[in-house]
């Protein structure tokens, strides 16, 4: 059977979008997971204010460990990130099977299909 691979998405803050600090230097991030086919549930996601040099865990909302093993998940997590323009936010999952994405791992393609290279939001501009 062909499973689909594990991902992660960003869906706040969008893409071309301005954000602003909050006083320790953060911005919320959210998002969803998905797991390797029957590998699930979602065990971690991580995001990354500085093009991946540093990673930060999210609070998994929706699921984790409790989860169904083909469950996707909700996550929120505090990340810091430098002001200034076309700043991007990456992430990444890892579900209970050891499957985590990783940077260049499949080719992009239009539809998306299979795709499970790092997530990531890009333009943004933090003030």
């Amino acid at each position: 059977m062909l499973y689909l691979p594990i991902n992660s998405c960003v869906a706040t803050p969008g893409s071309d979008t301005t954000v602003s600090l909050d006083a320790a230097g953060c911005i919320e991030v959210k998002g969803y997971a998905v797991p390797h086919g029957d590998q699930g549930p979602v065990v971690r996601v991580q995001v990354s204010g500085d093009e991946g040099r540093s990673w930060t865990d999210a609070e998994i909302e929706d699921g984790g460990k409790e989860a169904s093993k083909w469950s996707w998940v909700l996550w929120k997590a505090q990340t810091k990130i430098q002001k200034g323009k076309q700043r991007k936010i990456f992430t990444k999952a890892t579900d209970h099977g050891g499957n985590t994405q990783n940077e260049k791992r499949s080719t992009w393609n239009l539809r998306g299909v299979a795709y499970n290279g790092y997530e990531a939001v890009v333009g943004l501009e933090v003030v």
